[in-house]
């Protein structure tokens, strides 16, 4: 969607560029929609986009999960604008988007997320502090003001709800009420019929950049959510614990030990993941196998590495997610549309 095609909502009547979906009918507790993940975008740092990224996809980071009639997304990197188009061609008319933190591919698709700019969307935003103490609403709304971008975040005519978050937090989301006439969210209830409430953890991933992760359980199944990890020799006890029994932990496979290392030295400087002829790719086995040894220490069911780094080609890719299998079949590395489902 163009800079242009953004104006042109702004100016329409509110909700006629796309039809209202007829009103959702509420399923009961046997017709429950399962508990599953889709990811809309698996690529950190940049997208990259061109042939030899068509198998892992080149979007920046988004993953939807779909908890019954809930729907949850995490980070809004670029899949987050394919992600939009798409809930447009639903019944939904709630979201709840968790940022991990404010780097540009977690962002940098949020000024292009469709249904932001439609009044009869209600979306709940939430996210940590930045570094520089800036909350996360501060960092959308710092990357939509002129010359990064021509249309303001206030401007945006979604019911847009900011929650702050810490690690540590807990929080309980409820099953939307399936009013036609209403886009509210009530929190603190519980509608069995519908699945019950979705409860959600955060913990700390990088003292660095802030980053947190999101333990999410619903009906008696887990899915964590860790990227931007600190790189550590050892299994993070705190990681341990957020990751705890879980049945899918989606794990982080983009950053560059060594530029984690200049990271450390000197936190306040940012880091480029260019070209170098001393690194000139991350060493990724690293991280396969830190997110092997957190899933043993973790007693994880399923592992999907994600964040690719965008050095990594689809062969690249291909040849380590098998190097990973030989160790462990049920891992994977994520790619773009991939969907998976957590059963009982």
């Amino acid at each position: 969607m163009c800079y242009n095609c953004l104006g042109s909502i702004l100016l329409a009547p509110v909700d006629s560029l796309h039809p209202v979906p007829p009103p959702a009918t509420q399923h009961s507790q046997s017709s429950l929609a399962p508990f599953k993940v889709k990811f809309w975008g698996v690529r950190g740092s940049i997208p990259t986009p061109g042939p030899q990224w068509l198998t892992f996809g080149g979007n920046t980071a988004c993953v939807e999960i779909r908890a019954g009639q809930t729907c949850l997304i995490l980070d809004g990197g670029t899949g987050l604008r394919l992600l939009g188009q798409y809930l447009l061609t639903t019944d939904d008319r709630t979201a709840h988007l968790f940022f991990t933190h404010a780097h540009w591919d977690r962002i940098q698709g949020f000024p292009f997320f469709e249904p932001a700019f439609y009044s009869r969307y209600q979306l709940h935003i939430y996210g940590g502090t930045a570094v520089n103490g800036a909350s996360m609403k501060q960092c959308l709304m710092t990357q939509m003001v002129r010359p990064n971008f021509p249309i303001a975040l206030p401007r945006m005519r979604a019911k847009l709800q900011f929650h702050d978050l810490a690690p540590g937090d807990q929080l309980t989301l409820a099953p939307p009420v399936l009013d036609p006439a209403s886009t509210a969210v009530d929190v603190e209830r519980v509608h069995l019929d519908l699945g019950g409430p979705i409860q959600i953890e955060t913990g700390s991933l990088n003292r660095y950049d802030r980053a947190l992760g999101y333990r999410i359980t619903w009906q008696g199944r887990t899915i964590v959510y860790a990227t931007d990890v600190q790189p550590s020799p050892q299994s993070d006890p705190a990681l341990v614990y957020l990751a705890r029994g879980a049945d899918l932990l989606i794990y982080d496979m983009a950053q560059d030990p060594i530029a984690s290392v200049q990271e450390a030295e000197a936190p306040r400087s940012s880091v480029a993941f260019a070209p170098h002829p001393l690194h000139p790719a991350p060493q990724a086995d690293d991280f396969w196998q830190q997110g092997l040894a957190l899933t043993h220490a973790a007693g994880v069911k399923q592992l999907v590495l994600f964040h690719h780094h965008p050095f990594y080609e689809d062969q690249q890719l291909l040849a380590l997610e098998q190097r990973l299998q030989r160790l462990n079949p049920r891992c994977l590395f994520a790619r773009e549309g991939m969907s998976l489902v957590l059963s009982h």
